[in-house]
């Protein structure tokens, strides 16, 4: 007789046990924290008169030829960025795809030009390519890998024809272009 009840009791404990192990399973309510966050995207601001047109005198320096101000920066809560300023050919005469045609990019600080980089319509393409004789299409790179902040970047660009190294092969000769920018996302390393 001791055994049954005690059969009984340990029932009767297993019995309490499991239902309120079930009502508490099914009663519990679960609360989360709110869970919010703020996601950043690439976000460039390039401005500027990019458009190259017109025509090309033979000219002894920069200032007879053509020049436009192109400015490049990161808006305010943007990701890390990294740009790349080129001239995009559309279209030019053969006679001009030479060290005649000539283009200077200066950087403007504190309202002064700094000279960054010269260079000639000879030398066209893909920044780690092989470069070749400027055709439509094809790029001239003349800034790569420029840092971008969230103070804007100015630069200065001029493209002339110089008359010491040309002649009347390139009278009626045309070119039209523009500048143009290319930016990818630049990844931080955490410390």
């Amino acid at each position: 007789m001791k055994k049954i009840i005690a059969y009984i009791f340990v029932l009767l404990i297993v019995a309490i046990i499991t239902i309120g192990s079930t009502y508490a399973f099914f009663t519990a309510s679960i609360t989360e924290a709110p869970f919010t966050s703020q996601t950043h995207q690439l976000e460039v601001i390039y401005t500027g008169d990019t458009a190259i047109s017109g025509g090309l005198d033979l000219v002894r320096d920069k200032n007879g030829g053509h020049h436009r101000e192109v400015s490049i920066g990161l808006s305010e809560n943007s990701v890390g960025a990294a740009a790349n300023l080129y001239i995009h050919v559309e279209s030019i005469t053969s006679t001009l795809a030479t060290e005649a045609l000539t283009w200077e990019i200066y950087k403007k600080v504190n309202n002064q030009e700094e000279l960054v980089k010269t260079g000639t319509f000879v030398d066209c393409g893909a920044i780690d390519a092989a470069k070749s004789k400027c055709t439509a299409g094809k790029r001239i790179y003349m800034i790569t890998g420029l840092e971008l902040t969230t103070t804007p970047q100015s630069f200065v660009v001029y493209i002339w024809l110089n008359g010491e190294k040309a002649g009347n092969e390139v009278i009626g000769a045309t070119f039209k272009g523009y500048i143009g920018a290319e930016t990818e996302n630049v990844s931080g390393v955490l410390q």
